[in-house]
C-alpha cells in the first residue's frame, strides 16, 4: 500500500493552481528550496514524475494530471469543512454559498442579493463566479447552495437536484446614437454595421445566428466576446452594435447612451436558471433562504 503524505499532496495542489513554485511558496509560507524538496518527496513516494519544471513555471505530466484531478476532489471539501467548522466561532451566522455563471447578467445578480438582504437576514453570503463546468462540479459536491446559470442543469445532475427558470430576459440590438446615424431599416441594414457578438457556443449567440440566417443578413463581426459586461462597455464606446439582454442596458437606453435598433421583440431571450440540490446535512435557515429564491424572487 502506498503511504501518501497529505501535506505534500496539498503543496502539489497549491503549486499547480499557483502556476509556479515561486508563486506557491508565498501562499504556503515556505522557502522555495523547502517546497521543491517536498514536491520531489511526493514524486518519490508515488514513483511518478508529476511536474515538468521550467523557468516559466510548472506543467503537469500525464500522471500529474491524474493526481491533480484527485486533489480537486479532496481539498475543496476540506476547505469547506474548515470554513464551516474550524474557522467559525460558535454562534457565527451560517453561510449561503451562491455560484454565478459568468454569462449571467449582473443586474439579475444584484437584484437577487437585494432580495436576500430583505428576505433572509442574519446570513453571510459567499458568491463564487466562474465557468459552468467548475460551478456545476461544486454544486454536485454540495459546495454551493444555489447555482445561477443560463442553462437547466437538473437533468445532468440527477434527481436530487432541481432547476427552475426564474427569468426570460429579452435580447435586443443596441448601439450608440453616433454609430447608428444613417441607420434606417432593421434588420436589413445590420449588414452595414460592425457587430459585437457573444462567443460561439453561447446559447444567445446560437439564437442570434439563426435570426440572421433566417433574414438572409451577412454581417461584419467586429469581436466575439463571452463576457456580456465587456460587450456592453465596447458598445458604449461605439465599437459596434451589441446584442444584450434588455435588463443590462435599461439605464443606458433611458439615459440615451445607447439606442435600441428595433421596436418589436425579435424573439430571442436570455434564460436564467436557479439550480439547487438536497444537502446531506441540511441547515434549516439556509434551506429557507434557498426556498425564498426559488419561490419568491422575481425579475421585474
Amino acid at each position: 500500500m502506498i503511504s501518501i503524505n497529505y501535506h505534500h499532496l496539498y503543496y502539489f495542489w497549491t503549486t499547480v493552481k499557483a502556476g509556479s513554485i515561486h508563486s506557491a511558496k508565498k501562499k504556503l509560507l515556505l522557502a522555495q528550496p523547502t517546497l521543491s524538496l517536498q514536491l520531489k518527496e511526493l514524486e518519490r513516494s508515488l514513483s511518478r514524475r508529476l511536474l515538468d519544471r521550467s523557468h516559466k513555471g510548472v506543467a503537469l505530466t500525464p500522471e500529474g494530471r491524474r493526481v491533480f484531478e484527485y486533489c480537486e476532489r479532496i481539498f475543496p471539501v476540506g476547505e469547506e469543512l474548515a470554513s464551516e467548522m474550524g474557522k467559525e466561532p460558535r454562534g457565527a451566522p451560517p453561510i449561503l454559498h451562491i455560484g454565478i455563471q459568468d454569462t449571467v447578467p449582473r443586474a439579475i445578480v444584484l437584484r437577487m442579493l437585494d432580495h436576500l438582504e430583505r428576505a433572509a437576514r442574519g446570513l453571510r453570503i459567499f458568491v463564487f463566479g466562474g465557468g459552468l463546468q467548475d460551478l456545476e462540479e461544486r454544486l454536485a459536491r454540495h459546495m454551493l447552495d444555489v447555482l445561477i446559470t443560463d442553462v437547466d442543469l437538473s437533468r445532468s445532475l440527477g434527481r436530487d437536484f432541481i432547476g427552475r427558470m426564474k427569468a426570460r430576459v429579452p435580447v435586443v440590438f443596441v448601439g450608440t446614437p453616433a454609430l447608428l446615424r444613417g441607420f434606417k431599416r432593421f434588420p436589413r441594414d445590420l449588414s452595414s454595421l460592425p457587430l459585437l457578438m457573444r462567443a460561439p457556443g453561447n446559447p444567445v449567440r446560437k439564437e442570434v445566428d439563426r435570426f440572421l440566417l433566417r433574414h438572409g443578413i451577412d454581417v461584419s463581426i467586429a469581436a466575439e466576446i463571452e463576457d456580456a459586461h465587456l460587450v456592453r462597455q465596447l458598445a458604449l464606446r461605439g465599437r459596434g452594435v451589441a446584442l444584450l439582454n434588455r435588463l443590462s442596458v435599461k439605464d443606458d437606453l433611458r439615459a440615451g447612451r445607447l439606442v435600441q435598433l428595433h421596436q418589436r421583440p425579435i424573439g430571442i431571450i436570455e434564460p436564467v436558471w436557479f439550480a439547487t440540490g438536497k444537502h446531506p446535512n441540511p441547515i434549516t435557515v439556509l434551506q429557507a433562504a434557498v426556498q425564498t429564491l426559488l419561490d419568491d424572487f422575481q425579475v421585474e
